[in-house]
């Protein structure tokens, strides 16, 4: 009697493997084992896939907010100048509102600000803000003070009105700023037409027989309360005038600030009597007393009439 052996592997229905007999066929082989091996390929390349597409992630957002050529730059300015206006109309805005409020503030208040220079408490549109200068303050009896500039150019308007001076309606502290000239040298030049015209209400000529008269209505014409010559000229003039002619008092109140910046204060005439060295006589050496008093007395008045404003704000 025979015996009939059946070769089994215990495992082998478990993890699908063939009868041990036919591990040695070299025609077969192992599902299971291909499998694993698949899915772990599978699995790596995956991981590379992701970290490459990573890496292409973090270069693009490094490198989107560089530009290579000239539309890409300039539209990158447009949109950081958008941005940047969207944030100024909302500063503007908030400065608008500040603004608003400081015009509540008493005149007390206000006073009290300057004095403590605490400057930015007071309404731009209110407030200018200057000191005399010290040359002219010294030895005057005036101290450095400041003045509300919405309330200078009324002040001296009515100051020329008393006068009786024809250019009283000029806005002359606008024709200064556009010449970038303080408003102390404005109203030394203002000061200056005191002395030399009485505001532009004294003008003098050589008549036919070389006597000097008044002639008010005429020189009135010229425009020119301040003595100025030059402009091309002979002096006298052939109708017996020593002054330059302007075509209106804005025109001469347009230039006069321009002229003395360049021919005095850029050079260090700051003060009536440097001034006066040349621009009285023309010789340049000595400074002339009687025109540096006359002019400093009513530069004085100007800045009293300023000062005793301030006080009854």
């Amino acid at each position: 009697m025979s015996t009939t052996y059946v070769h089994s592997h215990p495992k082998g229905p478990l993890w699908g493997l063939s009868p041990a007999w036919e591990n040695s066929r070299t025609d077969k082989k192992f599902p299971a084992l291909r499998i694993a091996w698949s899915r772990k390929l599978v699995g790596r390349l995956t991981l590379l896939i992701g970290a490459g597409l990573m890496v292409f992630l973090m270069y693009q957002l490094l490198t989107s907010g560089f530009c290579r050529d000239d539309v890409c730059i300039q539209k990158r300015i447009d949109n950081l100048r958008s941005e940047k206006d969207t944030y100024q109309a909302k500063i503007n805005a908030l400065n608008g509102a500040i603004n608003d409020l400081k015009k509540g503030f008493s005149s007390g208040y206000v006073i009290k600000q300057i004095q403590e220079n605490s400057l930015q408490n007071v309404h731009p549109d209110i407030i200018g803000f200057h000191p005399v200068p010290v040359g002219l303050a010294s030895g005057t009896g005036l101290s450095p003070v400041y003045y509300p500039s919405g309330i200078e150019k009324k002040i001296l308007a009515s100051y020329l009105q008393q006068k009786n001076s024809p250019f009283a309606h000029e806005d002359i502290l606008k024709s200064c700023s556009k010449a970038r000239v303080s408003r102390d040298q404005c109203l030394m030049l203002v000061a200056i037409s005191g002395a030399e015209s009485n505001f532009g209400t004294q003008f003098r000529k050589k008549d036919a027989q070389g006597k000097i008269v008044l002639a008010i209505s005429e020189g009135q014409k010229k425009y020119n309360p301040v003595g100025l010559k030059g402009g091309g000229f002979s002096y006298p003039t052939p109708d017996g005038f020593y002054i330059r002619p302007f075509q209106s008092w804005a025109d001469f109140w347009n230039q006069y600030p321009r002229i003395m910046k360049s021919g005095y204060f850029d050079r260090g005439g700051v003060t009536f009597a440097s001034i006066s060295r040349c621009y009285v006589g023309g010789d340049c050496i000595n400074a002339k007393p009687q025109w540096t008093a006359r002019s400093e007395g009513f530069y004085r008045e100007m800045v009293q009439s300023l000062n005793t404003a301030v006080q009854q704000i």
